[in-house]
């Protein structure tokens, strides 16, 4: 039972892990995707 427990605690913690970069790396995107327009806007004009 406690490996199990332990087994199951690894991988929540892979999963807090795994989530936590997939954030910074959608919020990194956003942030690219804001600046993307303002550029092309400029390249326009």
């Amino acid at each position: 039972m406690r490996e199990r427990l332990a087994e199951v605690e690894s991988r929540i913690s892979l999963a807090e892990d795994l989530l936590e970069e997939l954030n910074l790396t959608v919020s990194r995107q956003q942030q690219t995707n804001c600046e993307k327009p303002t550029s092309s806007r400029n390249l326009l004009s």
